[in-house]
């Protein structure tokens, strides 16, 4: 039987847009020289699908089968090697079965995707399916653009709020940081007069990426500014999740451009803070917690992915499972082996300055007899 058309991770069928609605199957299908396994399933019949995401934003993926077991993995990178898993997911084996799954896009990234038969003690299952990808369209942050920056209050002591939930990225856009990822929004400063001054990131789940620049256009953009470390002294009214901020020598009558992004295309909410240099500040504030993905593995096993407040190089963690001690612990944490039943993980966040997350983040998952 010859394979399907995408049978190969270089083949994907590739789309963009608000919506991708296809079908196919895998029979005959193979499985590449280092390709991963899907959902923590050997596989051996997978396809490829890719999606272009045209904003930053949730997307929703719903793959349903005729009677068979699948799973379903989705991934950033260019070739096989450079995978990176973003989502994964198990389809049950009924007729009409569907499965679903939810990621957070970033703009102009192209996500690949690929469906597997699971292999359940046997040879890949195979049959027919059908896939969707949904983004429901987020509107467009009012300060996307570098010409519609928000104006900020030309005074020494200034809140910055804002998101950068569906921002994009502009031709011509520096990156922020040295980071191209881009979901950036913009902000406008005039100094009312000369000082250095520094810039603090507060309150982000994620870990932005500010930059200060001069210049009118984005073709005329010049950034400014020095790395800011954190201060010895406390301070109560700024948590910076364990990162510091750009500093700069502000001349008076000068307008200078803001932009924040996300580390690695990252985003959301976030406070930024506007102080003259010698206001000096630290974090007091215990970081948040997240587990964002649960993965199975082979050998009744399961590997938790989780970040805080501060991003995964701010803090350090610990992890435990069931009625274990927490121990030290890096994302992705493992464990194999596990008794079949119920099992609970909880994963606490510790900032630079010492201070700990008072609730951990908790999951709870069922491993089977075969150890699914």
């Amino acid at each position: 039987m010859a394979a399907p058309s995408n049978d190969d991770f270089a083949a994907a069928l590739l789309g963009d847009g608000d919506r991708l609605e296809g079908s196919g199957n895998n029979f005959g299908a193979t499985k590449e020289s280092g390709e991963p396994d899907h959902a923590g399933d050997p596989g051996g019949a997978s396809v490829w699908f890719g999606w272009g995401a045209p904003r930053s934003q949730t997307v929703y993926v719903r793959i349903c089968t005729e009677g068979w077991e699948a799973r379903l993995g989705v991934y950033r990178g260019e070739s096989l090697p450079a995978l990176r898993t973003v989502a994964a997911t198990r389809i049950v084996s009924a007729f009409g079965s569907c499965g679903e799954l939810q990621f957070r896009a970033i703009s102009s990234v192209t996500y690949r995707l690929a469906i597997d038969g699971s292999t359940a003690g046997g040879p890949p299952e195979q049959g027919n399916f059908e896939i969707i990808v949904s983004a429901t369209p987020l509107e467009l942050p009012a300060n996307d653009a570098f010409t519609n920056a928000t104006a900020v209050r030309s005074t020494l002591y200034e809140w910055i709020h804002g998101s950068t939930d569906g921002a994009t990225r502009e031709v011509g856009e520096p990156g922020h940081g040295g980071d191209l990822a881009g979901a950036s929004v913009w902000y406008r400063w005039t100094a009312p007069s000369s000082g250095a001054m520094r810039l603090y990131p507060c309150m982000a789940p994620f870990r932005p990426d500010i930059a200060v620049y001069t210049g009118s256009t984005l073709a005329t953009l010049q950034p400014t500014g020095f790395p800011a470390p954190l201060d010895p002294q406390p301070a109560s009214e700024c948590q910076l999740g364990g990162m510091g901020g750009i500093g700069f020598d502000a001349v008076g009558g000068e307008t200078y451009s803001i932009a924040v992004d996300g580390f690695d295309g990252s985003w959301g909410r976030f406070q930024l803070r506007l102080l003259p240099a010698w206001v000096q500040f630290v974090d007091v504030y215990s970081p948040n917690t997240y587990i964002y993905k649960v993965l199975r593995l082979r050998r009744r096993g399961i590997a938790i992915q989780f970040s805080s407040s501060g991003g995964p190089s701010g803090d350090t963690f610990l992890c435990k499972l069931d009625r274990k001690r927490f121990s030290p612990c890096r994302t992705p944490r493992k464990w194999f082996g596990l008794e079949p039943g119920m099992h609970r993980v909880a994963v606490v966040a510790i900032d630079a300055a010492g201070n700990r997350d008072a609730t951990p983040a908790t999951r709870t998952f069922r491993m089977g007899g075969k150890g699914r």
